[in-house]
């Protein structure tokens, strides 16, 4: 399996989005060296049967297909911008027309625009 990356994260903040049924998630790790604002809908949480508020899960960003029945989520999608920001790498992915907006603090992975990528979420708590 050609991992991208895999990190443990924490639900820092959930709120509606701008879309009737659309959920935000931001979360972060424990260091404050990634973040990631990801978008669901109301269906995908409920199918997941979690309850965001106060959770942990291990995200991972995939070059490969793996199936996904390890997962809880499980989606594919494409790089459609990177960006550098003061010294913060941002990789910005559409899923279906989900976003998913990942910024590393001087961190640097294997992506460029056009890359089709696996994304995988398992709840931890």
């Amino acid at each position: 399996m050609a991992k991208i990356l895999e990190r443990r994260l924490v639900v820092d903040k959930l709120y509606r989005g701008e879309l009737p049924g659309l959920v935000v998630l931001e979360l972060k790790d424990r260091k404050g060296g990634i973040s990631v604002r990801l978008d669901l809908t109301e269906g995908i949480l409920r199918e997941m049967k979690w309850k965001p508020e106060g959770g942990e899960v291990a995200l991972s960003i995939l070059k490969e297909d793996v199936g996904g029945e390890d997962f809880k989520f499980y989606a594919w999608g494409r790089v459609y911008e990177l960006k550098e920001v003061d010294g913060s790498y941002k990789y910005y992915i559409s899923i279906g027309g989900l976003q998913l907006l990942l910024s590393l603090k001087g961190e640097r992975i294997r992506l460029n625009k056009g890359d089709k990528v696996y994304i995988g979420m398992k709840v931890i708590r």
